[in-house]
């Protein structure tokens, strides 16, 4: 197997995909730090300095777009594996034409005459000879026809498989992705305003550990969704098509 094959989503390759869901994590991971450190220990005495707070404000501003990004490209990875699962589908129904075709073919009775020296018994038995030795070679020619459709067919179902866990995976990791999006956009910047609007420390402070687990959650939710991608990649059970061959194969690495 090529591991230099890509499959191709649009304009962008499966592999730059996954690039850029690694990268998004890497930057959110950074992101991360930053707010624990803005809201860390002395959170009460940074957040009277102004750059602090608009500093905070950008951080959770970015995290919502690059989660809403990381949704999207699990979702188009998703969309993807559908189409695989439907050509897959498809393909059953034309191999199942085939298999009927081949078993409705029934030749026509031939009598063979016995053999004899006569040559002119000979001359008028010729053709049914020769089309004993037809059909019996398209019978030949049927069976392993046959059994090559059921072999593939039986290499497309464990295929078939492979497309959906991967489905159900991607679209699991995408639809928790965009959840926790949806949670970020309206909570996060309303949480930023509580800090900017407190004047105690003891407020302060609340505010800035609620956006320190806000983040720590949806962190956490990044990290599991990108281990399962990254997992089913790895073992080498992520189907994906081959741009020179055209055909399915399996991502390896």
């Amino acid at each position: 197997m090529t591991a230099t094959l890509e499959l191709v989503i649009g304009e962008k390759p499966y592999r730059h995909c996954l690039a850029q869901l690694r990268e998004d994590k890497r930057t959110l991971e950074g992101i991360k730090i930053e707010i624990e450190r803005i809201t860390g220990h002395f959170s009460p005495l940074w957040s009277m300095l102004g750059k602090q707070k608009a500093d905070l404000r950008q951080l959770v501003d970015t995290e919502i777009v690059v989660v809403g990004n990381m949704a999207d490209t699990m979702n188009t990875m998703a969309t993807h594996y559908g189409g695989e699962r439907e050509a897959l589908l498809d393909y059953f129904d034309s191999l199942a034409e085939r298999l009927t075709t081949i078993r409705a073919y029934k030749p026509v009775e031939i009598v063979v005459p016995a053999p004899t020296d006569d040559k002119l018994v000979l001359l008028q038995s010729l053709r049914a000879h020769m089309d004993k030795q037809f059909h019996d070679a398209m019978q030949r020619r049927l069976a392993t026809r046959e059994r090559n459709t059921e072999q593939y067919a039986q290499e497309s179902v464990h295929l078939l498989n492979q497309c959906q866990s991967s489905q159900i995976l991607f679209l699991d990791v995408a639809q928790s992705l965009y959840d926790e999006h949806e949670h970020l956009k309206a909570t996060g910047p309303a949480q930023v305003s509580s800090i900017e609007r407190a004047e105690t420390g003891k407020l302060v402070a609340k505010a800035m550990a609620e956006v320190r687990t806000n983040s720590n959650t949806m962190y956490a939710t990044v990290h599991t969704g990108y281990k399962q991608v990254r997992e089913l990649v790895d073992c080498g059970r992520a189907p994906f098509i081959g741009v020179i061959s055209r055909k399915i194969e399996l991502l390896r690495g």
